[in-house]
């Protein structure tokens, strides 16, 4: 009851103050600034430099190995920006584009793109899958910063999953389709961050995952045995790459029986 209590006066502090401007110190002597209107967003803002170790590590590692800053960077489930805005407030010749279908993400991502004036990072409303077409986006809690959605299928990770409250139509693209648009530059690196759907997403980028351009890539995989886990690593060394690592952490999530890490693998 007491961190209902919370939850409930802290969103309304938000909604009263129409959100609030924070900066954000980084790991790398660099920092940006973040709009936070809900506790979502204040939870993020809160446990940016703690809550994924291995994902900052990794940012961190891009401009090592590429060589240089000026690379091209997928983060597909951008959510806010977050990370798409802490590799750029230290790579500032870096070229982004941050996949977002949700609309109260996509509103804020935007927001914190504008507040830096960061002109490297595209926000895009559009999901990635396995095919070129329009989905629904599944919403469980519609408020900015929660994550809490599922493309083509009810989100499933909240007390409140099978209240899925809103349906949302999205385009979505597969990852070879932004191949055919002189308006992407190859990634170099990719994050994917979508709760489930990442199988999928793989499934429609067999041509990019391919190409050697691409140095590594970062997944948050969910999974229900080793053996399963086992089929997916399988999967994404087939197109040329080792594992590098995966995170220390295993989150339980509200699943009974599924396990969700971090995946980060390299070109070979």
């Amino acid at each position: 009851m007491t961190c209902n209590l919370y939850s409930y006066f802290l969103n309304r502090y938000f909604a009263y103050f129409k959100g609030r401007v924070c900066c954000v110190p980084t790991l790398c002597e660099s920092s940006f600034k973040l709009f936070v209107s809900s506790i979502h967003e204040h939870m993020r803002y809160q446990t940016v430099n703690t809550k994924e170790p291995e994902m900052l590590d990794w940012l961190k590692n891009c401009r090592n190995l590429y060589g240089s800053d000026d690379f091209c960077f997928f983060d597909i489930g951008a959510n806010v920006g977050l990370y798409s805005l802490y590799l750029a407030s230290y790579n500032k010749n870096c070229s982004i584009y941050a996949f977002e279908p949700e609309s109260s993400n996509y509103y804020s991502l935007n927001k914190n793109v504008s507040i830096n004036c960061f002109t490297n990072i595209k926000p895009l409303l559009c999901g990635l899958s396995s095919t070129d077409s329009f989905l629904d986006l599944h919403v469980s809690i519609l408020e900015s910063g929660a994550g809490a959605s599922s493309l083509g299928s009810d989100y499933r990770h909240t007390d409140n999953s099978k209240y899925n409250i809103h349906k949302q139509p999205v385009l979505s693209l597969r990852l070879d389709s932004t191949l055919d648009y002189s308006y992407f530059k190859f990634p170099n690196f990719i994050k994917i961050d979508v709760d489930g759907h990442e199988d999928l997403i793989i499934d429609g980028g067999s041509r990019v995952l391919s190409d050697p351009r691409l140095l590594s890539i970062i997944i948050e995989f969910e999974y229900k045995s080793t053996s399963e886990e086992a089929l997916f690593i399988d999967k994404i060394t087939s197109f040329g790459f080792a594992l590098n690592s995966k995170s220390s952490w295993v989150d339980k999530g509200l699943v009974a029986g599924v396990n969700i890490q971090n995946y980060i693998f390299n070109r070979v």
